[in-house]
């Protein structure tokens, strides 16, 4: 971590009165993993447009060879 956001980082905790480190409660607990799984969903979804897209541009090379 660089210094300015180990700064932040700090200046941020002293503002919500919570250390950065310091466990997290359940409700936090519950939200990451909510966000993780969410996460995981928008790269899956992520990487199936991809591969569609490239369907799509070797679709595109092959026809436009065949005119």
């Amino acid at each position: 971590m660089t210094l300015g956001k180990w700064v932040k980082v700090a200046r941020d905790a002293a503002e919500s009165g919570k250390a950065p480190d310091a466990p997290l409660s359940e409700s936090e607990r519950i939200e990451l993993i909510r966000l993780r799984a969410e996460s995981k969903d928008d790269k899956s979804t992520i990487a199936e447009l991809q591969m569609q897209v490239e369907f799509a541009k070797k679709a595109t090379w092959f026809a436009k060879g065949k005119q």
